[in-house]
């Protein structure tokens, strides 16, 4: 069936992009895409984005999101045991949190922007967030263990091995190492994050 000329709605939204995209509404215009060739749709009326409860949406509420990957709770443990028990961890929410107090990664306070409180902090951030916690912790002298990539061409990474007050420990690779959606969604390859666990600590004044 053509959509050219029709006015078009799609209901796949969750409630992360509800404030964002609840109200949006978009003109398609015809595209160059791929090989060169037209896209098929010609164009569109309008695209308008609806909100719809994460009861009726289950579909895409178990849709991977970009930094909501969590660590197995076993392996979790594990650190605890190496290291200490956290108290709070930084990048979480209520469903995922491996402590007992959390910041949420988004919404409605972004972790970043709030104070860090001056107790014993984990925190599993996304890659492209990992310039700003070092900084954080170097400028507020916080402790933190720190779940993050073993990749030394990276420009943090010789922030993060300035940091560090203890060894590092690397993390064992397990199928489900990586998950999201209360488990449901495994991360195909967790074994490409080379992901290990860093006891950082901001320099003393």
């Amino acid at each position: 069936m053509s959509l050219s000329g029709r006015a078009t709605h799609r209901c796949f939204f969750t409630s992360t992009t509800r404030g964002v995209c609840a109200h949006a509404h978009f003109t398609i215009w015809p595209a160059r895409s791929f090989c060169g060739r037209e896209a098929p749709f010609g164009k569109l009326l309008s695209l308008r984005a609806i909100f719809i409860p994460g009861y009726l949406n289950q579909g895409a509420d178990t849709l991977p999101r970009p930094g909501e990957w969590i660590l197995h709770p076993e392996v979790v443990e594990l650190l605890w045991s190496h290291f200490g028990r956290a108290e709070v961890d930084l990048f979480s929410s209520r469903e995922t949190s491996h402590c007992p107090l959390w910041f949420s990664l988004t919404h409605p306070a972004p972790a970043m922007v709030q104070a860090w409180p001056r107790s014993r902090l984990y925190a599993f951030p996304p890659v492209a967030l990992l310039p700003g916690v070092l900084e954080r912790i170097r400028q507020e002298r916080v402790s933190l263990l720190l779940i993050a990539p073993y990749w030394p061409a990276r420009v943090w990474f010789a922030d993060l091995i300035s940091l560090l007050v203890g060894s590092p420990l690397e993390i064992p690779i397990r199928r489900d190492l990586l998950s999201q959606a209360h488990g449901v969604i495994l991360h195909p390859r967790p074994e490409l994050w080379k992901l290990w666990a860093w006891p950082l600590r901001g320099p003393a004044s």
